[in-house]
């Protein structure tokens, strides 16, 4: 029996606050956030296949985030954290969201790509470039360094990454 849109927004509240409480764009209300994540989860439940071997919270989690980081492009305008190995206040952080004894949501390589990732120098560079989606012509304006400078330092975190993982990142 398929359970109701009132149901899944009662067993799936706590993963939409999660992503709520923890996103920042600018010009949207908490308000705002949490009606836009009805809407995905309302779609999702339209879309969702459970014949592809993916439970429904996996799903709704990737459709959550990718609604997430749409809005965050769309505004182009975030608020820094001053610290460098962590997140921009407008991305949501692996550690706050990732339960280590609940592989539901992503895969432990992606996680531990994002930990390594982000203790990395100048590491945020990179994950802005891959999870935010941002040109590099846009980090460098965000963060106050020429574009070739975070193209050499991108580069060198795509080398370091792949060293440390032993995998070939495009």
């Amino acid at each position: 029996m398929e359970k109701t849109f009132e149901e899944n927004v009662k067993k799936y509240n706590p993963l939409m606050y999660s992503f709520i409480n923890k996103t920042f764009v600018q010009s949207y209300e908490k308000e705002d956030l949490y009606q836009e994540a009805l809407i995905v989860l309302h779609e999702a439940m339209g879309e969702f296949d459970k014949d592809k071997g993916v439970k429904f919270s996996t799903y709704l989690y990737i459709k959550l985030r990718n609604k997430m980081y749409d809005l965050i492009k769309g505004s182009r305008e975030l608020t820094l954290v001053d610290n460098q190995s962590t997140l921009i206040e407008g991305l949501v952080s692996p550690d706050e969201v990732f339960d280590d004894d609940n592989d539901d949501y992503i895969d432990k390589v992606e996680k531990d790509l994002l930990d390594a990732l982000l203790k990395m120098p100048r590491g945020d560079i990179t994950y802005l470039i891959i999870y935010g989606g941002f040109t590099q012509k846009k980090v460098a304006e965000i963060k106050g360094i020429s574009q070739q400078r975070v193209q050499y330092l991108h580069k060198r975190n795509l080398r370091k990454l792949k060293e440390l993982f032993n995998y070939t990142i495009v």
